[in-house]
């Protein structure tokens, strides 16, 4: 019989149990919603990043450390795209000490989701990475998650609960894979993968605010006419039913009567898509898009405009 030494699943368990301990001090607890609170991750010195939708308030907000400490917090930045927040916390005095993931998550992976979402102490979910990749659109218009699912995304097989949001996913070496910003159902949660997250934290740092783009484009989503012989996998796609004068869609060719169904290779069936896509470093940029003109697939290019 083998002995506990030898034993791969006591060796694991034991493994799993250091990365908890050893992310403790990194997680805090967030009383900022109207119902429960929600937790986050401390970013730098002074600095939590959170789950944007779980933030509902702008003032009374605060943070409990790990220690059980109290701090007065504000909201410096959100970004509504990627369903992420920071915030400024008075003297916070708690450890950023986390190590980022270099390599991105791979399906089949071991995954921990942490939270702290009551007073007694973190709490632990285990699973495994079940998704990694872009969410089709028709995944985005549930009530829950309309309007907040990231553009990227890490799906994993791990029981949801309230408080949940904004925790880290950690992987078995403890390095954090992403920041959970929703459930996907009771068995299932979302995260923005940690290379977007701590981008976005940045930018958010730096100017309290994502850049917003635009097209200048009036659409709808329609049914995509012959989808699968023009080697679209998706069912459909933004009738455009209108164009700005002198905007980035004019300029780039796209006409009254065009059908989006990719823009930067990513998949559009509803505005939500669209506006997801256009946020953050696309700004500026021209990208490729491609459009159903008469039964026919074209591929434009189009310098994604900055909104106001």
């Amino acid at each position: 019989m083998e002995g506990p030494g030898n034993n791969p699943l006591i060796s694991l368990s034991e493994g799993m149990a250091d990365v908890v301990e050893k992310m403790q001090p990194s997680v805090v607890r967030i009383e900022g919603g109207r119902r429960w609170p929600s937790s986050g991750i401390v970013y730098a010195e002074d600095l939590v990043l959170a789950a944007n939708h779980a933030i509902e308030r702008e003032e009374d907000l605060s943070v409990q450390t790990d220690s059980g400490r109290r701090a007065r917090a504000e909201v410096i930045g959100r970004d509504n795209a990627r369903d992420l927040a920071l915030l400024k916390v008075e003297s916070l005095a708690a450890s950023a000490s986390v190590d980022i993931s270099d390599t991105p998550a791979r399906v089949g992976s071991l995954a921990l989701a942490l939270g702290r979402p009551s007073e007694e102490g973190l709490r632990a979910n285990f699973g495994i990475v079940s998704a990694v990749g872009s969410l089709p659109g028709r995944w985005r218009r549930g009530r829950r998650s309309r309007s907040r699912t990231p553009e990227r995304y890490i799906q994993a097989d791990i029981a949801t609960y309230p408080g949940l949001a904004g925790g880290p996913l950690v992987s078995a070496s403890g390095r954090v894979l992403g920041v959970v910003v929703t459930g996907f159902g009771r068995a299932s949660v979302l995260a923005v993968p940690s290379d977007v997250a701590w981008s976005t934290a940045e930018r958010l740092k730096e100017s309290g605010s994502t850049k917003r783009g635009y097209l200048g484009i009036y659409s709808q989503p329609v049914r995509l006419p012959d989808a699968a012989r023009l080697g679209f996998t998706q069912e459909g796609g933004l009738l455009v039913a209108g164009v700005g004068d002198d905007t980035p869609a004019s300029r780039g060719g796209l006409i009254i009567g065009d059908i989006l169904a990719t823009v930067d290779n990513q998949p559009v069936e509803d505005t939500d898509d669209l506006l997801v896509i256009l946020s953050g470093e696309r700004v500026g940029k021209t990208i490729p898009i491609k459009v159903v003109r008469g039964g026919e697939l074209r591929e434009l290019s189009v310098t994604v405009g900055e909104r106001e």
